[in-house]
């Protein structure tokens, strides 16, 4: 297996790390507009000569990593490589990388049927079966997009914040605290609720995802937490597609 350097670039932010043997180094994460500074001061002190992927779900941002790359070459999905899994979906280019590259790297760690999950700006629950095939799976909105969307489409509900770890009493005593039960907890219920409707027999949920810390402990289901799922599976195509010209 060779290093890769994976970059995900996400609705909310940037994460990049080198994967070698489903272990990553050199981890960073940025906020897209802190990316042009920051981005470099990592990349200027990072020395990597191998293959480099790029996965991501917004276009100019590719653009602004690609520059910070400095004509290094990178792989792009899903153009230059995809996820390493066998899609059943109908039509199967409907799917979304995202959802892909995390479902091959759940199969890849768990090695057996699994659920993959992924707490962020969307919620994403897939199943892949036990012969490693993604059947498909579920989108919901996410913490941070429904308590935004609450101050959107109400006239007097403020916005508030629920950091990981915060105490969320289900019974809320005033309207911040009804929000946050409302939110954090309606959201776990949600997780468990598709978990237990999607999986076809016994299956390991594996949780990846920004809200992953805010979310797992009101969860009904055990669960596996793995930070780096997305730049594990975007290593994985792309060392796929690397074997595959050499």
């Amino acid at each position: 297996m060779v290093a890769v350097l994976a970059f995900d670039i996400g609705n909310t932010s940037i994460k990049a790390g080198i994967v070698e043997r489903g272990v990553v180094r050199e981890r960073a994460a940025f906020t897209h507009d802190r990316f042009a500074r920051d981005g470099a001061t990592w990349w200027g002190a990072l020395a990597f000569d191998g293959p480099i992927g790029i996965a991501s779900v917004r276009p100019e941002a590719t653009s602004r990593v690609i520059a910070l790359l400095r004509g290094k070459h990178a792989l792009l999905a899903p153009t230059d490589f995809h996820a390493p899994i066998t899609n059943a979906c109908d039509p199967p280019e409907s799917v979304g990388q995202d959802r892909l590259f995390l479902a091959a790297a759940a199969y890849a760690l768990v090695g057996g049927a699994v659920v993959a999950v992924s707490l962020g700006t969307a919620i994403t629950v897939n199943l892949v079966d036990a012969s490693g095939t993604f059947r498909g799976g579920a989108i919901a909105i996410g913490v941070a997009a429904a308590l935004r969307a609450l101050v959107r489409e109400t006239g007097l509900l403020p916005l508030v914040e629920i950091a990981p770890g915060e105490a969320v009493p289900a019974l809320g005593r005033e309207t911040h605290a009804a929000i946050r039960s409302g939110v954090a907890r309606g959201a776990a219920g949600l997780v468990d609720r598709l978990i237990a409707d999607i999986a076809q027999g016994p299956a390991t949920v594996v949780v990846t995802g920004g809200d992953a810390a805010l979310l797992v402990p009101f969860l009904a289901t055990p669960v596996r937490v793995e930070a780096d799922l997305a730049l594990i599976g975007i290593a994985l195509g792309v060392e796929r597609a690397v074997g595959a010209a050499s």
